[in-house]
């Protein structure tokens, strides 16, 4: 029997989780190591928690964007409700790169904030929306069509598309 795959709904279970791993690990033709992360999170019944890594052949890996959309709704100081809608946007597989030897380093995590994104230092999403910026840099854009197509692109690169269905109350609550 499969694991049920918890990583798209909150981890909220009364039963002992194991979290797998698998690391792919690859040497490019100029040397560079690549390694590619992929996860899951299991009750203990269907798997121990384990940690694997593999030696492949180097070959480009195609990179796709995972999406969530979350709408969030925080109090203000003025006791009004404030609500949010929120894209949590990884590539997958992971991106990762190491300089010189150096820390292994996220490619999103080095990219955003150079375009005015930022760190979370918390899981706590009232601290991430207290903490969090009005503005990204003017090269962030959100595009809405009026055929309900978002697009969000960063220096005109488009890294993420999403069609919505303004008759499903989840896609228009979050619009």
């Amino acid at each position: 029997m499969p694991c049920p795959d918890f990583s798209s709904a909150g981890l909220r279970s009364a039963r002992s989780l194991d979290f797998v791993v698998d690391i792919t690990q690859s040497i490019a033709p100029d040397g560079t190591e690549h390694l590619t992360f992929t996860d899951c999170v299991c009750h203990r019944r269907c798997s121990s928690p384990v940690l694997t890594v593999r030696e492949t052949p180097w070959k480009p890996d195609a990179l796709y964007p995972l999406a969530a959309r979350v709408v969030l709704a925080q109090k203000t100081n003025a006791g009004r409700t404030k609500v949010l809608p929120v894209l949590a946007y990884p590539l997958l597989p992971v991106v990762s790169f190491r300089e010189n030897g150096g820390e292994l380093t996220s490619a999103l995590v080095s990219f955003l904030p150079t375009y005015g994104f930022q760190l979370a230092m918390s899981p706590d999403y009232s601290a991430i929306l207290e903490q969090a910026a009005e503005q990204t840099s003017a090269h962030c854009r959100f595009t809405y069509t009026p055929r309900a197509r978002l697009e969000l692109s960063i220096a005109g690169e488009i890294l993420h598309r999403e069609q919505f269905d303004q008759e499903n109350a989840d896609d228009a609550a979050w619009l």
